[in-house]
């Protein structure tokens, strides 16, 4: 994080699954991270700020595997569906960063609060 930068988590969200609308496991509520070992990965467009690769090898080890990810990253997601793992073994940070020099620094606890707020009334796991 680059010196001056204050961070606060507004809250943790589910990581879900997605699947191609013909995959055997897009029919099911929830997805086993085991029932997919066999899998190739593709991870989200790239975000220097994030290793999703080592969240997801994190979340695999206990599951025990090691997940095999395409070097190719996820693109359209129209034909795609959405699944939420079974016992939710990785969570997203939402975070907000500010920096102390900036003009907005001084409003960083009402701009918390707004975000929290907007986080809760949207998402599943507030914290």
């Amino acid at each position: 994080m680059p010196e001056g930068v204050v961070v606060d988590v507004i809250g943790l969200e589910p990581v879900v699954v997605i699947l191609p609308a013909g995959h055997p496991r897009a029919g099911q509520d929830r997805v086993g991270l085991a029932d997919l070992a066999d899998e190739t990965w593709l991870l989200p467009p790239y975000d220097a700020g994030c290793d999703d690769y080592g969240a997801l090898a994190d979340a695999c080890a206990p599951a025990g595997f090691a997940p095999r990810v395409s070097p190719q990253r996820i693109g359209d997601l129209g034909v795609l569906c959405m699944r939420r793992f079974t016992g939710d073994p990785l969570l997203g940070r939402h975070l907000l960063a500010v920096h102390r020099d900036s003009p907005l620094f001084g409003a960083r606890p009402l701009l918390l609060d707004l975000v929290r707020a907007a986080f809760e009334a949207r998402c599943v796991t507030p914290g």
